[in-house]
């Protein structure tokens, strides 16, 4: 559920970062420190930041639990399985 969360949380930022460098009119009403960095270097953060927050997404989605069988013995004989 974290992981889900993180990983919205970094993709939304990603692709803000790609609007930043975009449209000229949010440029301009961005402060000039976070312009100066350039658009290249915006541009990779932001594709990162995406790809970071997809892989997190993609990855909690497939640490599900899945229920193990486990064998009921009696004796030496297995008699059914369980779901652990």
């Amino acid at each position: 559920m974290v992981r889900k969360i993180i990983g919205y949380i970094l993709s939304i930022a990603g692709i803000l970062g790609l609007g930043i460098i975009s449209f000229p009119q949010v440029r301009d009403q961005i402060p000039e420190q976070i312009t100066t960095l350039g658009t290249t270097t915006i541009l990779i953060a932001s594709v990162v930041l995406i790809a970071l927050g997809i892989f997190l997404l993609i990855r909690a989605g497939t640490t599900s639990q899945k229920s193990k069988e486990v064998p009921i013995y009696r004796g030496k004989n297995i008699v059914g399985y369980r779901r652990d």
